[in-house]
């Protein structure tokens, strides 16, 4: 709609639903219906329980959403109009060079504008269509086009505004959370992480601790693992020519999904004492586990980790426990995908990463999904832009 000479208009099908028989174009299994007693005909009088046929595909019928974007689709290529490859619900008239989407009962056309009035005669051969008229919001998005200049030269460009969506997303999420006034820190990105990076935030690696004054040297684990550790063929952390052959390994086991396995309970966990140094040890796999290694340098007198295992934070702890929002978060992204769909792409990558994890919410999800409505709380007005410098014979399209 932005190439010199085009334009843009909008429809709406009026009542699609039951322009459409019920049971396709072709026929199929009827489905008949009880009338209630106030709409019963005069020749029904004395029928205990009088049935009709359902001829047209009602609102509300399982099936009525099929039978019209089937009635519609062939109503369309009877007018002549064809299915653009790879995108449903496209279609293109050669004869006046429109192209039209479809979007349930909501119609789209663009194309030469002295020709638009034609396209929509064609289309109403089978389609009954209402207001008819350029588009100022479809599918609740605003549309504005502008003409400006880019390096001289003339343009035409087009914005998709989508922020009384994006307010009312954060007002949802502020009533999830029940906290209408909560407040939303403004942040440059929707995700979480130091580098602004990812929609969570990314495991915590494993890492050395040391206690110089009992030397000890803990390695706490953060990601899950299977065999035992050494200290050898490690960068960091203590040179393993200074250490007792000494080794306490305290883990607390983590559970496959689906079970299996011979995990201890998770609450009490497991230690083990052995010689790291010994080649006689097995450094063996186990259930998957996180946890502590501990190590002893040479002339410590009280081979003793100097805490109790659950003063480190190691592994998943808290975050194997489900979300504040778990039974909400489904809502609150399916709410903002809409909104990123039709004009706020920049918000695609951390919804649908997010949605990953659906099955799984943690508190670590909960921060992301505060992250992200902080970050649209303070981007409502961004607007999807789009514009037209070149002439139609010097574009080719890519995808």
């Amino acid at each position: 709609g932005l190439f010199p000479g085009n334009a843009l208009q909008k429809a709406d099908g009026e009542q699609a639903y039951i322009q459409a028989p019920l049971g396709g174009i072709k026929g199929g299994t009827k489905t008949w219906a009880r009338l209630p007693l106030d709409l019963w005909p005069a020749h029904a009088k004395g029928l205990r329980d009088p049935v009709v046929p359902v001829l047209k595909a009602i609102y509300g019928h399982p099936e009525s959403g099929g039978h019209w974007e089937e009635y519609c689709e062939s109503a369309l290529h009877k007018a002549g109009w064809q299915n653009v490859p790879e995108w449903p619900s496209v279609y293109w008239l050669p004869k006046l060079k429109l192209l039209l989407m479809v979007y349930v009962d909501d119609f789209k056309m663009s194309g030469p504008a002295g020709n638009l009035e034609a396209g929509w005669r064609t289309s109403t051969q089978g389609i009954k269509l209402v207001g008819i008229g350029p588009v100022s919001n479809y599918l609740g998005c605003d549309h504005a086009t502008f003409d400006g200049t880019i390096d001289t030269k003339p343009v035409r460009g087009i914005q998709y505004k989508m922020q009384p969506f994006m307010e009312s997303c954060v007002d949802a999420y502020r009533k999830i959370v029940g906290k209408p006034g909560l407040h939303l820190p403004r942040v440059d990105t929707p995700f979480l992480g130091e580098d602004g990076g990812g929609n969570a935030p990314p495991p915590k690696e494993d890492e050395w601790k040391h206690y110089a004054a009992q030397k000890a040297w803990c390695r706490i684990h953060n990601s899950l693992r299977c065999a035992l550790f050494t200290p050898d063929g490690v960068n960091d952390g203590p040179d393993p020519k200074n250490l007792l052959p000494d080794r306490l390994t305290r883990m607390i086991p983590v559970p496959l999904p689906g079970g299996g396995g011979n995990a201890p309970d998770p609450v009490k966990g497991t230690s083990i004492t052995d010689m790291w140094t010994d080649p006689r040890v097995s450094h063996r796999a186990h259930d998957p586990w996180v946890g502590e290694t501990w190590f002893f340098e040479k002339g410590c007198a009280n081979r003793v980790p100097p805490h109790p295992i659950e003063l480190v934070t190691a592994g998943p702890d808290a975050e194997n426990e489900p979300g504040e929002l778990a039974n909400h978060a489904a809502s609150i992204l399916m709410k903002v995908l809409y909104g990123a769909r039709m004009g706020r792409w920049d918000l695609l990558k951390a919804v649908a990463s997010l949605a990953t994890h659906l099955t799984e919410w943690t508190p670590a999800c909960d921060k992301a999904l505060f992250r992200l409505m902080c970050y649209i709380n303070c981007t409502t007005s961004a607007t999807l832009t789009g514009y037209i410098v070149d002439a139609p014979e010097d574009l080719s399209l890519r995808l």
